[in-house]
């Protein structure tokens, strides 16, 4: 189960890294490295369940400043961006979870594509089935108003 959440917590990292361009095991103090730090932080806590140690393990922090970083997701709410990178974790810590084969406990380059692919697929799936409910509101507002 521990090997099981170590690479959960890899392949979370990989993809905030993957997505941010913004290598989050460095030591870099700006802002935007600390924030995608606090997306990891609390995604690897609250989702995938690890320990303080072993999170702050894979990003080379201690487990002081998980703790710490969980502090500041307040901050992760009100910036859009860092919103947005926090949904896009979450969905792929779900498909992650149907892709990856656990038993060599790697994610490959093809896997991360994948995962990838549905994500995008997913937001589109859901920015049409939004655009389908406005036109059937438009709609009936229309019928309303004859």
């Amino acid at each position: 189960m521990k090997e099981d959440k170590t690479q959960r917590l890899k392949g979370l990292a990989d993809f905030i890294i993957k997505r941010t361009d913004l290598d989050i095991r460095s030591s870099c103090r700006k802002f935007e490295y600390v924030m995608a730090r606090v997306v990891y932080s609390k995604i690897a806590r609250d989702v995938i369940g690890g320990i303080f140690q072993d999170i702050g393990d894979e990003i080379n922090r201690n487990h002081a400043t998980i703790i710490h970083s969980l502090n500041l997701f307040n901050e992760v709410e009100r910036d859009i961006f860092y919103k947005k990178l926090y949904e896009d974790c979450i969905e792929f810590i779900e498909c992650y979870e149907d892709v990856v084969d656990f038993e060599d406990g790697k994610m490959s380059y093809k896997e991360m594509v994948l995962v990838e692919k549905i994500i995008k697929l997913k937001a589109k799936f859901n920015a049409e089935r939004l655009i389908h409910k406005n036109d059937i509101r438009d709609a009936k507002r229309l019928q309303l108003e004859e």
